[in-house]
């Protein structure tokens, strides 16, 4: 099992990287440099936490002859003795639980699963939704038109889009910008560092990376666009690109991926 010392040194590792990314480098460096950072900084304070403080043996609980006393909590051995006679024996080595420890990893344990089926149910949707409703093909992409909120957002190949835009004269550059997303592998990206928030739920550096990474898929896929746009037609991208951005910003434009 790991050893609280490699939880402190993951997070410590944690904030360390974060910090320096997010004071040094975000915003600093091209989006595809960006993005493979966040994705290696969770990773790779985990190997740094692992260099540092090696695996914890499992301690072997011993049977005790006699009624051990008690000595509290505590995370080392105690050496247990009985008396016979006048002499003093000493009849083994128990280590005593730790019961605020097993609190701790109780916690951590009931958070993992509530956030692992958080992603599950999210994922249970998405497939549902795909295997349920109809799938249309629009500029040779997969699009689900829904009746939610949310104005678009994309899994892998399928794009979902909210109803009111299928008449929309920004549905086709809506279209390529989720589309965009696919093309980058943007929903790989959102799954790892899901799993990654899901194991590491208390920390807040875990989420603020989720944050920071769907930022930078948003900045590469509007540079991937507007590069695109511009090799179309130079004298229609601003105004239909700025379109989109007050879609983005002032109709709830989430993109998940």
């Amino acid at each position: 099992m790991f050893s609280l010392g490699f939880f402190v040194d993951l997070q410590i590792s944690l904030i360390v990287l974060w910090a320096i990314y997010y004071f040094a480098i975000h915003n600093r460096v091209r989006t595809a440099v960006a993005r493979t950072i966040i994705l290696l900084i969770v990773p790779f304070s985990l190997a740094i936490s692992l260099t540092k403080i090696p695996l914890q043996t499992v301690k072997e609980y011993v049977e005790l002859p006699v009624d051990a006393p008690s000595a509290g909590v505590q995370d080392f051995p105690a050496v247990v003795s009985s008396f016979e006679g006048d002499a003093m024996q000493d009849v083994g080595v128990f280590y005593v639980i730790d019961k605020q420890g097993l609190n701790a990893q109780w916690l951590y344990a009931v958070g993992v699963v509530v956030m692992i089926l958080w992603l599950l149910v999210g994922l249970f949707s998405i497939f549902s939704t795909i295997l349920f409703t109809k799938i249309e093909k629009i500029f040779g992409h997969s699009v689900i038109f829904l009746r939610k909120r949310a104005a678009a957002y994309s899994f892998f190949n399928y794009i979902f889009i909210n109803s009111s835009l299928r008449s929309s004269p920004s549905l086709r550059l809506v279209i390529l910008h989720e589309a965009a997303h696919s093309k980058y592998c943007h929903s790989v990206d959102l799954s790892i560092m899901l799993l990654c928030r899901a194991l590491l739920w208390f920390n807040p550096v875990v989420w603020h990376l989720t944050v920071l990474l769907k930022r930078v898929h948003e900045y590469q896929v509007d540079n991937s666009i507007v590069r695109s746009c511009a090799s179309i037609n130079p004298t229609s991208t601003p105004k239909s690109f700025f379109g989109v951005f007050l879609l983005k910003n002032g109709g709830d434009f989430i993109l998940l991926s």
